[in-house]
């Protein structure tokens, strides 16, 4: 609060992002307006509040999750969700295991000579069995689904006893990142690999994790960074293709392609739309929507007056769709982030009533 008043003389307009993160850009005396942020918060990069030099007013719930206390709290739930799910496969290794001793016997007297099997009363009895009986029983274990009913309950109590981010929540860590990036100028291939600024290394992102930093990209109306992102995760769906080590991905590349190639026609890059729409259909030949996308495309490239169809040589941002984006497009960007290793910087406001967070 002290800090607060003792800044709030130097502050001529005051501009509060609406996101799911708290950032403030400021007009001190006149100069460039630049933006205030704590960065790089529990391995998660993500822009955070400065929360002494605005108003005070209650949060919402969704802008919470920027302040380092809420991301702390998240992995009490993530770990209690780890001890669920370990939970639940244990049951379903015990139901498996039952399963396999059920097929054992069936698997063994299918090695054998059929007459061995079929003269002895015995063998016949218990091949008769097998194929009855035992096939019921077989049948009904697999049909169980108290485990995951268990596991969906289990799940839904601890929403009520721990804290989870909403989907609001995943939207704004998303829009933190991009905005990160565009702020301090950072690669997305280093991004993705971990590397923040030259510092490495936070948590590697994968396919799945490219795909939907570009998905709710998309979302936002943010074709600029969906391309971005969705390149990136084309090269990750490569390397895991080339490196079978990897676990699989329940992203495919025609998934990738779709969002990519919408974006890339968003962006005024027809042709390069209208290629990569192609290399949708080779993939899923059946897509409801890529023939009619190419016919769209090439109807619009016709149309344009001097338009040569080739792909221009950088992606730009575009700073003309909302006036949020020209506020931001007009922030300074600082060259490196300021490193703090010996102090750990926490915000709290305070308001007379119950503290929020």
């Amino acid at each position: 609060k002290s800090l607060r008043n003792l800044l709030a003389p130097a502050f001529t307009e005051f501009h509060e992002e609406p996101h799911s993160f708290f950032s403030v850009s400021v007009t001190i005396r006149g100069k460039t307006p630049v933006i205030i942020m704590l960065a790089k918060v529990s391995n998660i990069v993500i822009l955070c509040l400065c929360y002494l030099l605005i108003p005070l007013r209650p949060a919402r719930s969704d802008e919470l999750f920027t302040a380092q206390i809420e991301l702390e709290a998240v992995f009490s739930s993530q770990s209690a969700v780890v001890e669920a799910v370990e939970i639940y496969l244990a049951k379903e290794r015990a139901r498996l295991n039952e399963i396999k001793k059920i097929l054992l016997p069936l698997d063994e007297r299918s090695r054998k000579d059929s007459f061995q099997v079929v003269s002895n009363p015995i063998s016949a009895f218990l091949l008769v069995k097998s194929l009855t009986v035992d096939l019921d029983d077989l049948l009904s274990i697999t049909q169980q689904k108290q485990n995951a009913d268990e596991l969906a309950r289990t799940i839904e109590v601890l929403k009520t006893t721990h804290r989870f981010p909403s989907k609001e929540d995943l939207s704004g860590a998303a829009v933190a990142i991009t905005r990160l990036q565009d702020t301090y100028l950072l690669d997305t291939g280093a991004m993705a690999r971990g590397e923040v600024d030259g510092h490495c290394c936070t948590n590697e992102l994968d396919v799945d994790d490219c795909f939907e930093l570009g998905r709710q990209s998309y979302n936002t109306g943010d074709h600029y960074h969906t391309i971005l992102w969705m390149n990136e995760a084309l090269v990750k769906a490569d390397e895991a293709k080339r490196n079978s080590s990897r676990s699989s991905s329940g992203v495919t590349e025609a998934d990738i392609l779709e969002y990519l190639a919408f974006s890339t026609y968003s962006k005024g890059e027809i042709a390069r739309a209208i290629s990569l729409t192609k290399q949708l259909l080779e993939l899923d030949p059946g897509h409801p929507r890529a023939k009619g996308n190419i016919g769209h495309y090439e109807k619009l490239l016709d149309d344009r007056r001097g338009e040569d169809g080739r792909q221009s040589d950088q992606l730009k941002q575009d700073c003309s769709n909302n006036s949020q984006d020209k506020i931001w497009c007009k922030l300074i960007q600082v060259k490196r982030f300021i490193h703090f290793e010996s102090f750990s910087f926490v915000c709290f406001a305070f308001t007379g009533h119950t503290r929020m967070y």
